[in-house]
């Protein structure tokens, strides 16, 4: 995974190293990561950006001494977000352990989802899901009345809600999932999104989606694109 895409606002990420042994790192990482991208010009990000490379260098270069911390920081969710996912992605990068993969995948879950790239969210979550890991807290973070489409330019594709929720969902037990997303699906308002959920359910090949897609077709209340497409996704068969 390339941790220089991670920034909603794309730019060239310069590394540069300043060794700073004595300092605290916990003090370090409310120094570095003491903004939210999201809310930064790419001017402002810039040196941001030679902070955080500084940071990944000294914990890469001295592994051994920093591991252990850089885990308690991770399980330390009053860090700033940012931390939690860049962090996250910095201790997958030096372990291969599957604890560590579970502490990253629950740091990285608490990420404001407007501060990361949508395709790296997506590859990374997808990359827990392979190594067996319960992703459904991350993977349902995109079901929001929020914007969220991941590109995969080597496919030359964009993956709305529905399809990424499958990218991601679809590779664990649906037992883990189903529920909650059905819980999500009936909170939300925007037909779009709601439209993209239903998309998914189909292809998770339960009861409990089946029950809910008819239930959508025969929703008078819903707007018409809603139970149109709820029956054409299979509700009146």
């Amino acid at each position: 995974m390339n941790r220089h895409q991670i920034f909603l606002v794309p730019f060239v990420l310069i590394i540069l190293y300043h060794p700073t042994y004595g300092q605290d790192l916990h003090k370090e990482i409310q120094d570095t990561y003491n903004f939210e991208p999201h809310r930064l010009s790419k001017e402002e990000l810039e040196p941001k950006s030679k902070l955080m490379d500084a940071f990944w260098e000294k914990v890469t270069k001295n592994k051994d001494n920093y591991l252990v911390e850089l885990r308690t920081e991770l399980k330390d969710f009053s860090n700033p977000t940012f931390f939690l996912y860049d962090g996250g992605h910095l201790l997958i990068s030096l372990s291969e352990s599957k604890d560590d993969y579970q502490i990253a995948l629950d740091a990285m879950t608490r990420v404001n989802l407007k501060d990361v790239d949508p395709t790296d969210y997506l590859k990374t979550i997808h990359f827990f899901a392979r190594n067996e890991l319960n992703i459904t807290e991350a993977a349902l973070k995109i079901i929001s009345d929020e914007p969220f489409v991941a590109y995969i330019p080597q496919h030359a594709m964009s993956l709305d809600k529905g399809l990424s929720l499958r990218f991601m969902l679809l590779p664990i037990d649906s037992d883990l999932y189903i529920n909650q997303t059905i819980e999500k699906l009936a909170a939300l308002k925007d037909v779009g999104t709601i439209n993209y959920v239903l998309n998914f359910l189909i292809y998770t090949c339960t009861c409990e989606a089946d029950a809910v897609i008819l239930k959508y077709s025969k929703d008078r209340n819903q707007e018409k694109s809603v139970s149109k497409n709820a029956s054409h996704f299979g509700g009146n068969e």
